[in-house]
């Protein structure tokens, strides 16, 4: 079994926001060969950040900069 596509991801984001468990997601999708570990991983960063699909990194643009947090200008 290869990674999580995308897609599953965000099926098992949306399993888990409806309040599925982790071993009722597997259950329900024996075809996908989804092992319980891989699955209770997504299903904590779904707890932990509320998404499983947080690649996009938040960078701090220039419009947050203020006098405080500027350097010495």
């Amino acid at each position: 079994m290869g990674k999580i596509s995308y897609e599953n991801k965000a099926r098992i984001e949306t399993l888990r926001k409806l309040g599925f468990g982790y071993q009722t997601i597997v259950a329900k999708f024996p075809e996908k060969g989804w092992k319980l570990c891989s699955v209770k991983a997504i299903c904590k960063g779904v707890d932990e950040r509320g998404s499983a699909l947080s690649n996009v990194t938040k960078a701090r643009s220039r419009s947050a900069e203020n006098s405080t947090n500027r350097g010495p200008c």
